[in-house]
């Protein structure tokens, strides 16, 4: 059944598990999720949530690779801009019986930030928090990123002043969309202190943090702060890479400093 899944015969793969069901030996869990797994790749997601119903009514509790698949299926979707396919889904699912977890909220969030559907994002946030299923940071992080990518700073930061309040903590993928934010619309002084806070809570900056800002000083003029910067993870020597590199003499050449960006080559 996996060899036949693994080679697309979708429909050969859900024949098997009808035969098997005939015999002695009945499927279980895993040879249930090949099999949804399966339907959700070719994008037959109806027949995969009706044969997790049906395995749910055998009795057969469904394992960690069953949801994977179902979320999987929702992701898929998502990124084909069929958000609204996927939110139908959900609602199949829902109908069903299956009440869709935190994780398949936030594919679906996700989907609607990534066509700027801002308001659908957030009324479906609202919709999950309704529902009693509690958001996790990667909600949160969602939402703010598509917020920002929106521009709709703002909004992002009324979110991420909610984080707290409903008892989580902000992560460094967090400051970090909100920080990239702040630097690209020149809010520098505001950014500092968003750092400094970040800094406060004992939040180290990863590699992606010292990108965001070493590409936001050359952007916003501050050709001196971003070469102490540099130099400071130099002496570190950490959270460095060729990505940092490329920033910094790309950096330098479009302010001019070409015998700088040279040596640093």
């Amino acid at each position: 059944m996996n060899g036949l899944s693994k080679r697309g015969h979708t429909k050969k793969t859900f024949d098997l598990l009808r035969v098997l069901e005939q015999g002695s030996t009945k499927p279980d869990a895993y040879i249930y999720s090949i099999v949804i797994d399966a339907l959700c790749k070719d994008r037959i997601l109806d027949a995969a949530i009706s044969l997790f119903e049906e395995m749910k009514q055998k009795g057969i509790p469904p394992n960690v690779v069953t949801y994977s698949s179902l979320i999987d299926g929702l992701y898929g979707l998502c990124k084909e801009g069929k958000v609204e396919d996927a939110e139908e889904v959900m609602r199949h699912m829902i109908g069903k019986g299956v009440e869709p977890d935190v994780v398949s909220y936030n594919v679906i969030i996700d989907g609607y930030c990534l066509r700027g559907q801002m308001d659908r994002a957030r009324r479906l946030f609202d919709t999950m928090i309704g529902k009693s299923i509690k958001p996790d940071i990667v909600s949160y992080n969602t939402l703010i990123n598509g917020f920002c990518k929106n521009n709709k700073l703002d909004d992002a930061m009324d979110l991420f002043h909610e984080i707290s309040r409903n008892g989580l903590e902000p992560s460094i993928v967090t400051y970090n969309i909100i920080l990239q934010s702040l630097l690209e619309v020149g809010r520098i002084e505001f950014a500092q202190k968003f750092f400094a806070e970040m800094l406060s809570i004992a939040l180290k900056p990863d590699l992606c943090t010292n990108r965001i800002l070493l590409g936001g000083y050359f952007q916003n003029g501050l050709l001196e702060k971003a070469m102490s910067l540099f130099h400071e993870l130099e002496v570190k020597r950490e959270d460095t890479d060729i990505e940092l590199y490329n920033i910094l003499i790309d950096g330098l050449c479009k302010h001019g400093r070409f015998d700088k960006a040279h040596v640093i080559f």
